[in-house]
């Protein structure tokens, strides 16, 4: 607890430039309270049995970790506003909640706090309010949009064919996309929706 009240103190009183400091702060929180419980200490435990739906919801100490550590990148830059470095460390989190569900079933969830996060820094994300041509749906958040829902997509597909009993996986490749895409399109300039619409058929189909 007192780890956690030392981030939150650090959070109110830092600027951007502290940003990663900060993730790597909640980044030793999550392997002393969250993986290191699952995995072990040497990360070594290896579990791909599919976990009742009800046993993955109840409150766990890895859980608690992780929701910790997901508000408190949030209320970072609630309070300092958007920088690049949210981005970069999204998609560290993605990483993270990729490689982990890889490793054991426990962390089936956690691709899920990884679309929200991309969702959260999709709003931050600035958009450019004047757009001369269309190529410019391939740049800024736009372009991030698109790579990030394909790499969703991508991975939702590898685990649905690698552990189809795990359902999860499932239900993540049909939202993923849709949330992402769909998100970045009403947030786009109406100048630019009709291209980037048809952006969206062509990676969906």
């Amino acid at each position: 607890v007192g780890h956690f009240l030392w981030i939150f103190v650090s959070i109110v009183v830092a600027d951007l430039s502290d940003a990663y400091l900060i993730a790597f702060s909640l980044l030793v929180a999550q392997y002393l309270y969250g993986w290191s419980s699952v995995l072990g200490w040497r990360m070594t435990t290896i579990n791909r049995v599919a976990m009742e739906l009800k046993l993955m919801l109840m409150p766990r100490k890895e859980q608690l970790a992780v929701i910790v550590a997901f508000f408190y990148i949030l209320l970072f830059y609630a309070l300092h506003g958007f920088a690049i470095s949210l981005v970069i460390i999204s998609g560290l989190f993605c990483v993270i909640s990729f490689i982990l569900p890889l490793r054991h079933s426990a962390f089936d969830s956690w691709p899920f706090l990884a679309l929200l996060m991309v969702v959260y820094t999709i709003f931050m994300y600035p958009m450019v309010s004047t757009f001369d041509e269309p190529m410019l749906v391939f740049s800024g958040v736009l372009l991030f949009s698109q790579i990030i829902a394909l790499v969703f997509f991508g991975y939702a597909l590898y685990m649905v064919k690698n552990v189809s009993h795990r359902p999860s996986f499932a239900l993540l490749l049909v939202i993923s996309p849709s949330i992402i895409m769909g998100l970045s399109y009403v947030l786009s300039p109406q100048k630019l929706t009709s291209y980037y619409f048809l952006c969206g058929l062509v990676y969906c189909c």
